[in-house]
C-alpha cells in the first residue's frame, strides 16, 4: 500500500505538471476551431491519474475551460492541446508521439525514450523530484512556443542536431 501511495502522490504531481505546463508553451491561434473551444487534455493509454486530472476540469487555461478526455484506439487527437501517453503509444497513435504529424500538439509522456524518439516533454522521475527532458525541435515542428524558462528548469533538452544538452 506504501508504494500505491507513492505511486499516486506521483500521478498527483504529474497533473499539477500538466497544468504549470500550459503556462510555459504558446499553441498557435489556429489550435482552436472557436473562442470556446475548450483547452483539451487527451489521455492515450489508459488514466494513471485519477481524480487528480479530473479537479483540473475545474480550473482555466485563459478564458477556456479545461476538459479532460480519454482517447481510445479509434479516438482522434486532432483538436488536443496535450496528449499524454501512459505506456508506448498505440500504432493509430505513434506519428503523433514521434512529433511527425504536424499537428500543434504538447505530447508527453513518462516512457524512457520518449523525447528522444520525438516526443515532447518527458517526465523524468529522480529521487523525490519531478523533472522534464524537452524535445526543442519535435516542439517547434508541432508549432509550440516553450518558454526560456522551462527549457532552464529541463534536465536534459534536445536540440536541432538530436543530441541532448544538460540545463
Amino acid at each position: 500500500s506504501a508504494a500505491l501511495g507513492q505511486r499516486a502522490g506521483e500521478y498527483q504531481l504529474k497533473a499539477a505538471f500538466l497544468f504549470r505546463l500550459t503556462s510555459f508553451v504558446e499553441w498557435p491561434a489556429n489550435s482552436f476551431s472557436s473562442p470556446d473551444q475548450p483547452f483539451r487534455i487527451c489521455l492515450v493509454g489508459g488514466d494513471p491519474f485519477g481524480a487528480a486530472i479530473r479537479a483540473l476540469e475545474s480550473r482555466r487555461y485563459r478564458d477556456r475551460p479545461i476538459r479532460i478526455e480519454a482517447i481510445g484506439r479509434d479516438g482522434d487527437l486532432a483538436g488536443c492541446q496535450i496528449a499524454y501517453f501512459s505506456g508506448p503509444a498505440p500504432e493509430p497513435f505513434a506519428a503523433v508521439a514521434r512529433g511527425e504529424s504536424g499537428l500543434p500538439i504538447l505530447t508527453v509522456s513518462s516512457e524512457d525514450g520518449f523525447a528522444a524518439s520525438g516526443g515532447v516533454i518527458r517526465f523524468v522521475s529522480d529521487s523525490d523530484r519531478l523533472r522534464m527532458e524537452i524535445n526543442a525541435v519535435t516542439a517547434r515542428s508541432a508549432r509550440l512556443r516553450i518558454s526560456a524558462k522551462l527549457f532552464e528548469v529541463a534536465s536534459q533538452v534536445i536540440d536541432a542536431r538530436g543530441e541532448g544538452t544538460r540545463s
